[in-house]
Parts: structure tokens; sequence; C-alpha cells
């Protein structure tokens, strides 16, 4: 096959992705492409290789897929821009661009945030020796890799060893007890990642990953309030207030004051999002609390332009949130900040 066989090759591009596959141990470039008229959808990337012929556009070092990213969005966002459009149907194609790369970028996060987080918890687990592991003689030649992936993530039930054609799982018996070798097609594999996380909190990779990480979050909110004890924590919310800033939204969660009564800062989510087409983070919005939920929808866009505010709700099974007298409703503005913080400040490091 010869670059420019096939339609696809001339499809636009409004954004591109580096999306990490564990089969293969690579980091594959996924695109935005309109395959029909602006209507975008992700898609793997294919370039031109040297030869004039077709490859998969991918990195084995994640840095540099993330660089080649960063700067192909560039030139990607100034072509949108370029292109015979109408403005509004070029608003729109902006708008989807930028909320499904918003959506990566959150997804990717909070996933991060959530595997350093497990790791931390198992900081003091014992760490067995290699030659303590039980292994059947199939698994024998896994024992040293087997050993080293134990030494960073103990509490680990299954684990990913190989790559490509020669991948194989091997699964936790029992206690230091490990099966035979199984073959990873794609899901094995996958499952196999995310059991890096998963097992952390004593769920399995193979289990519905959207509900596992809905558990996790509840896992985490405990965790997430005892950062307000932390003097770091507590010297970013006092440089908030003194800035007029009452919200803070940090990854998945959301530093909340109250000037009513005594309440001060605490800790709400942020809504899971639906990820409906055409929807975009409004940072110049507000928030309009109405009641006292415990989660956050903040402020978006629609596809057609309409700016919604952000307000306060309930999680179903929590029951309706309790409300607010109309004369104790709140507007706020909101600030998003990096998501790398809440990383570092899970792990109890100084905020700078």
């Amino acid at each position: 096959m010869k670059w420019g066989d096939q339609k696809r090759d001339f499809h636009p591009i409004l954004a591109v992705w580096p999306e990490y596959r564990p089969l293969h141990n690579w980091w594959h470039i996924i695109e935005y492409a309109e395959s029909e008229p602006h209507k975008p959808a992700w898609r793997d990337r294919r370039v031109p290789s040297p030869d004039g012929g077709v490859k998969v556009d991918l990195y084995r070092d994640q840095d540099a897929a993330i660089e080649a990213a960063a700067t192909l969005n560039l030139k990607l966002s100034q072509a949108l821009e370029e292109r015979a459009l109408d403005e509004e149907t070029r608003a729109s194609l902006r708008l989807k661009m930028r909320k499904a790369l918003e959506a990566k970028e959150r997804l990717s996060n909070e996933e991060l945030l959530m595997f350093k987080e497990g790791v931390r918890r198992h900081a003091n687990d014992p760490r067995p020796l290699a030659s303590e592991l039980q292994l059947p003689k199939d698994s024998e030649d896994y024992r040293d890799a087997l050993a080293t992936q134990l030494s960073e993530m103990p509490y680990l039930r299954s684990v990913l060893m190989g790559t490509g054609y020669s991948s194989y799982v091997l699964y936790c018996e029992k206690g230091l007890r490990w099966t035979k070798p199984y073959t990873a097609g794609r899901r094995g594999a996958q499952e196999a990642y995310r059991a890096r996380t998963a097992n952390a909190y004593d769920f399995n990779g193979s289990d519905h990953w959207g509900k596992t990480k809905a558990k996790i979050r509840e896992i985490l909110l405990p965790r997430a309030n005892q950062l307000l004890k932390l003097a770091s924590v507590q010297r970013l919310l006092d440089e908030a207030l003194q800035r007029g800033e009452r919200v803070l939204v940090v990854g998945e969660v959301v530093f909340w004051y109250e000037d009513d009564g005594s309440v001060g800062w605490q800790i709400k989510s942020v809504a899971p999002s639906e990820d409906k087409d055409g929807t975009a983070l409004w940072k110049e919005g507000s928030i309009l609390s109405k009641n006292h939920g415990r989660i956050v929808v903040l402020p978006y866009i629609k596809e057609d332009g309409e700016r919604v505010s952000g307000h306060t709700k309930n999680v179903a099974g929590d029951g309706p949130a309790k409300p607010r007298h109309p004369d104790h409703f709140v507007t706020l503005p909101f600030r998003v900040l990096d998501s790398a913080l809440m990383i570092g400040l899970f792990g109890e490091l100084p905020y700078e």
C-alpha cells in the first residue's frame, strides 16, 4: 500500500494524542480525524514511510511521543484556522477539538494519580526476593523480571511479561505461588496493565474499568480530605483566598471555600465526564451553587456555542443534596490548577 491510495490519507485532522499500548510497549499516536465532513472521531494515526508506503505513527519513548503530539497539535490548530470554512463551522470544530483533548488529558491525569497513590499506599509492604517466588517450570525464565515488578508494586496479582507476539501474563495463585505463563492478546495485556492500579485497591484489572475507577474515587476522597491538614496545602489555599479565589480545581478534586459559619475549606469531587460530543470546559464561566451537593459540575460549552454555568449536586445513591436558602445561593468563579500538583500533594511533596 502506498501513501495516498486511500481516502483516509486526505481526511482533515484536528488533533492528536499519544496512547499507550501495553501489548507491544509502544506509544501510538491517535488522531481526531474527519472521516465524514465535520464529524471527527479518534482513530490510529498513519503516516507516510520513507519509501512512500504507510506506517503507524508510534514511539517507544513516552516523552518523545508527548513532545511530538504537542508540536503537531500546534500545527493542526493553525491549519484549522486557515481552512476555508464558515465561522460557525470553524467554531464548532474548534470546540470539538478542545473538548476531545481535554477529555484525554483529564483521563490520563486521573489514572496516573490513581496509580501513583496506589503505589504509595503499599510503600511499606514486604518485597519478596526472586528466590522466594514459587514458580512452575514454565515460568522459571520470568523469575527475575517478576521480582523486579513486585519490588515496585508488591500488591500485584497479575503481571505482563514480554512484548508483542511473546507477551504472557502470570497470575498470583496464593501468597508467593504464581501460575504458568498464559499467552496475552491485546485484551489480556490491557487487563494486566490496569492491574497495576486496580490491584492496589483490591480490585481486578479484568473488572469493568469505569466502575473500578468510580470505586477508587470514593476510596481517595478521605485521602483528599487529609490534604487540608497539610501545611503546604494550607499555604496554597491561604494564597488563593488572598487572591479572592474560592474554588480551586486540581484534577478530579475541588477545594471549595464556604463563607457560611465556620465551614471554611472543604473537599468536593468533579463530576465524572459524560463525554458528550461538542462540550468543552468553559474556563471563564462560574459555578452557581443552590445546594450543598458534594459533586461539582464544571461550566461547559455546548457544540452550538451555548455556555452552561456550573452547579453542585449529589451522585445517585446519595439522596437529594441539602438545598441552600435562596438568600445563600453562591455564584463562584473557579480556577483550574495543573493536575500534576495533585499527584505531588497526594505524595505529600511540598507545595511550591
